[in-house]
């Protein structure tokens, strides 16, 4: 059995996603390139202040939610 390392911000992020019906190519013109989505859903990469803000818009949330 293999046990699978989940963040919590990884699932908060792919819940909002689903919440909301966006794939992560939707967010390519939101942050930038697939690359730096694929970075950012996985947490592998932490987001700018400016992505923030236009993660919140996009998603219609509060900014802060996805600083950490």
């Amino acid at each position: 059995m293999s046990i699978i390392y989940t963040s919590f911000y990884t699932t908060f992020f792919n819940g909002l996603m689903e919440q909301q019906d966006i794939k992560p190519s939707d967010l390519v013109g939101v942050i930038g390139s697939e690359e730096l989505v694929s970075e950012v859903i996985i947490d592998k990469r932490e987001i700018s202040k400016s992505e923030a803000k236009a993660l919140g818009k996009f998603f219609k949330v509060n900014p802060v939610l996805f600083i950490w």
